[in-house]
């Protein structure tokens, strides 16, 4: 009988595990789609929508922390930085609340739920959804939610307790962290909260630039303090918080002043931040003769650190940061995101970097002294800010980085900072690197409730009696597969074009038969050419119509 009974049990056990589906894990990581990924609710009011997950073991609805971002494309597509300063902050359709193409659906993967049938709903009668999948290649989980149109459902938008933006002191704060800036703009405080195990003490002093110039016989070293800051805006929601900063780099040359103007785009969640300085032109630099002998970025920790121990992917072992020098091995990977880390009882701090891949020498950047010197070459002696190094990590570009550009290079300088419990480990903080590398696959599917009966539609017809449903994976990088469907035979083009609107790739121009197909596309040029990183377009054409979709190349 006890036999019997442990079998059923374990009958039991096998159905609810068969029942369920492997979870994506990445709790400290946001989730960004694009309106162009909802085709099937763009123009319906953003009041009306609601993102829900969904529990098969409990077989209950939630109402999960979202917002939408709304987004003038026409500031999007521009290159001046004071277009692209605004664009979350003049929505062309602000007057109208409508969801469009460019707007950006914002959330916390860790509120990814199971897949739900499609007899399941909110209790809710007059509602559509569309079911948003999302697949992990690093470890083949998935996770969903559902986003709802609804006219009749009455509910509160939850938020993350205390992500909060304190203008007047201009600091920002959640449940895990609180931060704060200098008087260039720059990240200078940062403080893990008592309330993950953190000390609740700030433990940083700030970011440290380096840049060295020549020009005929005139010599310039710029640091940190040449930054200035001409203007804020911030916008805040349940879910991030989004800083943009306008500044600019002044370098005071003997013969004449140089100022280079960015765009810092910073975005703060519960757990994360990320920051993006937009088209610093360095080729300006060089197209007037001006060498770059050398770069640097870092964060450094200050005299509340001692007791951490710093990491990253080839000092897995740790170097305690004490304020002493010590060996490091200096390896990491140009053109790629690198981590760091600075882990101990006050709290973690995580560091996620993009490496240009510019100069001779590319090597991380390791440095402690509490004698105001520093670990740049001899034309850096000094150091900045409270004149200590604890645990000062970044990276560094070294002579003849002016060779690696052109007049026309444009360098976004993109970082993120996780705010993590105490002694995170180094293992856990590489995975979060290396899930950052490979975003998460998306699949959408628009379903309808029809008072019992539940219609799954995966892309409807477009006029003219085709339809295109976007790219997978996206963004991808080796290849990404294009599907799109014909009510009868028809002449098609389906082409690729860059962000200027030229064509780079012809996928398909000839007769098809009506019914389904699938193309794919390697991120080549017509001329067998590897394109580089960034946004693309895909365009299916026929005589009488034709549509558009978004994809990303990551390479």
């Amino acid at each position: 009988m006890a036999i019997r009974h442990l079998t059923l049990l374990l009958i039991l056990f096998l159905l609810i595990a068969s029942s369920t589906q492997a979870q994506i894990s990445r709790p400290y990581e946001p989730i960004i789609i694009t309106g162009d990924t909802l085709a099937n609710f763009n123009n319906c009011a953003l009041e009306n929508l609601y993102l829900f997950s969904y529990n098969s073991i409990s077989d209950t609805w939630r109402l999960i922390p979202f917002q939408f971002d709304e987004i003038n494309p026409a500031y999007q597509n521009a290159r001046s930085e004071i277009q692209d300063s605004i664009k979350y902050f003049v929505p062309e359709d602000s007057l109208f609340g409508l969801l469009d193409s460019d707007d950006e659906l914002v959330f916390m993967a860790a509120d990814l739920g199971d897949q739900a049938n499609t007899d399941s709903w909110v209790e809710e009668t007059d509602s559509n959804r569309i079911e948003i999948a999302f697949f992990d290649s690093t470890d083949n989980t998935s996770g969903y939610v559902y986003l709802y149109f609804s006219q009749s459902l009455d509910e509160t938008v939850p938020s993350y307790d205390e992500l909060d933006y304190d203008s007047q002191n201009d600091r920002i704060s959640s449940l895990n962290y609180e931060i704060g800036f200098n008087n260039t703009g720059q990240l200078s405080d940062v403080k893990i909260k008592e309330t993950i195990g953190g000390s609740n003490e700030d433990i940083f002093d700030r970011i440290k630039i380096r840049v060295f110039l020549s020009f005929l016989w005139n010599f310039l070293a710029a640091d940190e303090d040449s930054v200035v800051s001409n203007s804020v805006q911030v916008k805040a929601g349940p879910v991030r918080i989004i800083r943009n900063m306008s500044g600019s780099f002044i370098y005071r040359f003997p013969i004449f002043p140089i100022n280079e103007k960015f765009i810092q785009n910073s975005l703060f969640y519960p757990w994360n931040s990320a920051f993006k300085l937009v088209n610093i032109p360095i080729g300006n630099l060089t197209g007037i003769g001006i060498e770059v002998d050398e770069f640097r970025v870092s964060w450094d920790f200050n005299d509340n650190s001692p007791g951490m121990n710093f990491y990253s992917e080839f000092n897995l072992g740790g170097i305690p940061i004490d304020g002493s020098k010590d060996s490091f091995n200096s390896t990491i990977q140009p053109g790629n995101l690198n981590w760091s880390m600075g882990a101990g009882a006050q709290g973690s701090l995580l560091n996620i970097f993009y490496v240009p891949p510019f100069g001779d020498f590319i090597n991380l950047y390791y440095f402690e002294a509490t004698d105001g010197s520093s670990g740049d070459s001899s034309i850096f002696s000094y150091d900045t800010g409270d004149m200590k190094s604890y645990g000062d990590n970044g990276f560094s570009l070294l002579n003849n980085i002016e060779n690696s550009v052109t007049t026309d290079t444009k360098f976004d300088f993109q970082y993120y900072n996780f705010f993590l419990p105490p002694n995170f480990s180094p293992e856990n903080a590489s995975q979060i690197c290396e899930k950052l590398k490979s975003p998460l696959g998306v699949i959408t599917k628009t379903q309808l409730f029809t008072g019992g009966t539940n219609v799954t539609i995966e892309q409807l017809m477009k006029p003219g009696g085709f339809s295109l449903v976007q790219n997978y994976p996206n963004p991808f990088n080796n290849f990404t597969i294009i599907k799109f469907k014909l009510s009868d035979s028809k002449t098609v083009n389906l082409r690729i074009y860059n962000p200027m609107g030229r064509r780079v790739r012809t996928l398909i121009s000839k007769t098809l038969n009506a019914g389904e197909h699938q193309l794919s596309w390697d991120g080549k040029n017509d001329y067998g050419t590897q394109l580089s990183s960034g946004i693309y377009f895909f365009r299916l054409e026929t005589e009488t119509a034709s549509v558009s979709r978004k994809l990303i190349l990551i390479k």
